[in-house]
């Protein structure tokens, strides 16, 4: 499911790869919104193992994702498995005051 979704969302075929910007990093043109892992809403669920199998090897966090499970559970993944992602993240502004 999550590798349909991803064609559908940039009409590439996750594990095609890129260099973002001037960097030697090389992601997959499409990335994981590791949103859903952090946040209790559909239950338990750790989609970070799918996303890497189907290709997508760049999960987006923040540290308000379930104050830090989502992250929690990326660092889980990379210490069972051994792989190493590069991971995008949001950074909030100081005691997540807004606007920054």
């Amino acid at each position: 499911m999550i590798d349909l979704h991803a064609r559908e969302a940039c009409h590439e075929v996750p594990g095609t790869s890129r260099l973002p910007g001037r960097t030697d990093l090389k992601v997959s043109a499409v990335g994981f919104g590791a949103w859903a892992t952090g946040v209790p809403l559909w239950g338990p669920q750790d989609g970070t193992t799918r996303a890497w199998d189907s290709g997508l090897s760049l999960p987006e966090t923040a540290a308000v994702y379930g104050d830090g499970h989502s992250e929690s559970l990326i660092g889980r993944f990379m210490k069972e498995t051994g792989h190493h992602p590069v991971i995008a993240t949001e950074v909030p502004p100081t005691k997540y005051r807004w606007p920054a």
